[in-house]
């Protein structure tokens, strides 16, 4: 026999006792001898691959129902050298449970995450919006605007900004009660696009404006817009995109930072549910306010006959998805309740056309 000896201990398979021994290698097989000097040789050939190495380094090889353990990373790299036909499946054997343990845990989490995703958080994230304060959700608005006018400037063109603001001081008073000061913010850019951001702030691209060929169009935008605010989705949203985002860098190790409200807001698609919510209830604010529904209609199919031939448009589109029948649905809803009498012209004596150019120097 060669190789130096180690010391392990033995179990017979018979009995729990175990018992205290000797181990050498020989060229073709294991020595192990007990404390009373009994030697029992287990050839390499018999030697099965059930065994576990533990973090310590200690093999367990089986013969059998017998079984060895011996400590010491030195023995398991004499016992490949000894025995080469076991050496790499010695490896593998580890990898292999190791594998195993890892597929097990990550088939575990399968059901756990999908289950976070589709309902944990989606309900928390209904649960916690519902219970912030509006004071909260104002600061919020108020970050995201400045990291918007950060990068574009917001306009404070008085012939602008006064008219968009009397259309929703109209939908404000035909909306009430409720705890939000909305607020619009003309942002230049010419990006055909309007955002509710939390807490009432109502930004409004310039590129938007210009689209808008009626103040009724544009009271169609903001009371649909006006509805996200009322009815939290903004709110809602982000938080379940944020407890998301959390959840993904964690599992991946990553971070993350305030910043990640921003940029989630910017990148946030409403579902077609509060699409549907926000058409229906902004419909029935416009009616309510005394403001002919016609124009929420007329600027969403303007929007969609003009996908082609003005791309920018599709800004609005992306960031609200629209379905094929939307502004059949829209026309559906304002034939089946008409205004009792017309109803009178939106701002009325105002040069619309110059008021909606008036951030964009005019053109």
């Amino acid at each position: 026999m060669n190789g130096a000896p180690w010391q392990g201990y033995y179990y017979n398979g018979l009995t729990a006792e175990r018992h205290g021994v000797t181990v050498s290698l020989g060229a073709t097989s294991i020595r192990i001898v007990k404390a009373d000097r009994t030697v029992i040789d287990w050839p390499f050939a018999e030697v099965t691959l059930n065994h576990r190495i533990n973090a310590d380094g200690t093999a367990r090889l089986e013969r059998g129902r017998e079984t060895l353990a011996v400590g010491g990373p030195a023995f398991l790299t004499a016992f490949k050298t000894a025995s080469p036909a076991h050496s790499s499946s010695l490896r593998n054997a580890g990898a292999a449970k190791r594998g195993a343990w890892i597929t097990a845990l990550i088939l575990g989490a399968v059901p756990v995450i999908a289950a976070l995703y589709l309902w944990i958080i989606p309900l928390a994230a209904s649960y916690a919006a519902l219970h912030v304060p509006p004071a909260w959700e104002e600061r919020l608005g108020e970050s995201i605007v400045l990291e918007f006018t950060a990068s574009s400037p917001e306009c404070n063109n008085p012939e602008a900004t006064a008219q968009v603001s009397a259309i929703i001081t109209i939908l404000d008073a035909a909306a009430k009660p409720h705890p939000y000061t909305f607020k619009a913010h003309i942002i230049k850019n010419r990006m055909v696009n309007a955002l509710a951001a939390p807490g009432g702030h109502i930004i409004i691209f310039t590129g938007l404006l210009e689209r808008a060929g009626t103040p009724e169009e544009l009271a169609g935008v903001l009371s649909h817009e006006m509805q996200h605010v009322l009815r939290r989705h903004a709110t809602k949203s982000i938080f379940q995109n944020l407890s998301t985002y959390m959840l993904i860098t964690l599992a991946t190790g990553g971070s993350g930072n305030a910043a990640g409200i921003v940029n989630t807001f910017a990148n946030l698609r409403y579902s077609r549910m509060n699409e549907r919510e926000a058409d229906e209830e902004g419909l029935r604010l416009l009616m309510k306010a005394g403001i002919d529904p016609d124009g929420m209609a007329a600027f969403f199919k303007k929007l969609e006959e003009t996908r082609a031939k003005y791309p920018s448009a599709l800004a609005y589109l992306s960031t609200h998805p629209a379905t094929g029948d939307r502004v059949n649905y829209l026309e559906a809803e304002i034939k089946t309740r008409p205004f009792k009498v017309k109803a009178a012209p939106l701002l009325e004596g105002v040069d619309w056309q110059k008021a909606a150019l008036a951030c964009s120097g005019g053109r």
